[in-house]
């Protein structure tokens, strides 16, 4: 994702004041969420009669559905044999036959704008349900403006990102599906309605990880300005896809070991030696938060179900997320993390951790998420015990951890294809 942002203009361009009046915001924030409540909105708003009393729109939005596959859309999602049908001419508009248009049309540019089904590609979504009823007021504003088919075109062109990278992409899509090869045209469908997604947002900030391209790119506007290799997880652990806020950066952190690894893989080892706890600069906490010496605990009589101590590691630069944790607010125990495993990332494929994300720059990222407020000295000395220094975000910054196996080079001008480690694609 080495694209730069759209302006913000560009999201208001085609929505005059007076429709966003007309629309009625409120009603739709009280409904459940949906496209069948968008499209009862346009029949109560919208001039209905005016569509079907000009064939040529009909005509056009056929048209447009026709060519919609070099979108990465399929124009059977969208009621095409009825709209073909009536483009044809064939049979009456019946109030069925209306509904059903109307349908495809919202739901086909809801999709042009957002992206389609896109909680198919993530596990947990935060972002997109924080902003969908202002997305569907805004797709319903643009459809409202509509009186002739060069309103219709121009939406649809302005619907889509207007960047070099999402072109790219488009522009690969089209060859591909004229070579015949199933298997990229899948990967660019996929990565162009992640693209249509991430980018419609504009946000002042931003944070996108490509799993696949054990990438991170940091935006501030329209503008790129940090880009950084990651460590993710093992095919084995995979890191999850989601779409969440980075809240808190915390500096000297302490690594509370996850449940699952601590009786997996620790608790073995410590049942061969104790002081293997201390090997591996980790301590056992009772339910009192206390420090108890490994050589006084029966290790031989644990077990995963009776297993009743939490495992940590002190802070410090050996600390395995090193002297910088950025929080995420997703379900998942999955942060984006410094390490004390720098060689890491001279490897070409980083799939190392248990799901974590290891970061390349984390002083460099910190800086631009807590400006003024990071002491490159502070962290530096790897202090070991020093306390943890949580610092909150004055506001949370999108984080979307996506899997993406075609994406843009860095120029925007050509297409690179990603090994799909996971076997996702």
């Amino acid at each position: 994702m080495k694209s730069v942002f759209p302006s913000e203009l560009r999201r208001l361009m085609f929505i005059p004041l007076l429709i966003i009046s007309l629309l009625n915001v409120q009603a739709l924030s009280a409904a459940e969420p949906g496209n069948e409540k968008l499209v009862d909105v346009f029949f109560e708003k919208g001039d209905v009669s005016a569509w079907f009393d000009r064939p040529v729109l009909i005509t056009s939005f056929k048209d447009l559905l026709d060519s919609c596959v070099y979108t990465g859309l399929n124009k059977y999602d969208y009621n095409y044999t009825i709209i073909k049908s009536l483009s044809d001419g064939v049979g009456t508009a019946d109030n069925e036959k209306q509904r059903k248009f109307i349908e495809g049309l919202v739901n086909y540019f809801k999709d042009l704008k957002t992206g389609y089904r896109v909680d198919d590609y993530v596990g947990f979504n935060e972002i997109s349900s924080r902003y969908s009823r202002m997305d569907d007021s805004i797709v319903l504003a643009g459809l409202l403006t509509i009186r002739n088919e060069n309103d219709l075109k121009q939406l649809a062109a302005m619907s889509e990102p207007n960047t070099a990278a999402y072109s790219a992409l488009k522009a690969e899509l089209r060859a591909q599906i004229l070579n015949g090869d199933n298997r990229k045209v899948m990967q660019l469908k996929h990565s162009l309605n992640l693209y249509r997604w991430i980018l419609h947002y504009e946000f002042r900030q931003c944070i996108i990880v490509n799993i696949a391209a054990n990438m991170l790119w940091y935006y501030e506007k329209e503008q790129l300005k940090l880009p950084m290799k990651v460590v993710v997880g093992k095919p084995a652990t995979k890191t999850p896809r989601f779409a969440a806020h980075c809240n808190q950066v915390i500096f000297y952190p302490y690594w509370h070991v996850p449940r699952s690894i601590a009786v997996k893989e620790i608790l073995p080892a410590c049942k061969r030696s104790p002081g293997a706890l201390n090997r591996q600069n980790l301590q056992a906490l009772n339910s009192k938060g206390q420090i108890v010496d490994p050589y006084k605990i029966n290790w031989k009589l644990l077990n995963a179900s009776n297993f009743p101590y939490t495992l940590r590691q002190p802070t410090g630069c050996d600390n395995a997320l090193g002297v910088i944790k950025f929080n995420l607010t997703s379900p998942y125990s999955v942060y984006l993390h410094d390490t004390n495993w720098k060689g890491a990332f001279s490897n070409n494929k980083r799939f190392f951790s248990h799901g974590c994300i290891r970061i390349e720059k984390p002083v460099e990222l910190a800086n631009y998420l807590l400006p003024g407020q990071v002491d490159k000295d502070f962290l530096e000395r790897c202090i070991k015990g020093q306390q943890s220094v949580p610092k909150d975000l004055k506001l949370p910054v999108p984080v979307f951890v996506i899997y993406m196996t075609a994406d843009a080079d860095s120029a925007g001008n050509g297409v690179v294809y990603y090994t799909d480690t996971y076997k996702l694609l």
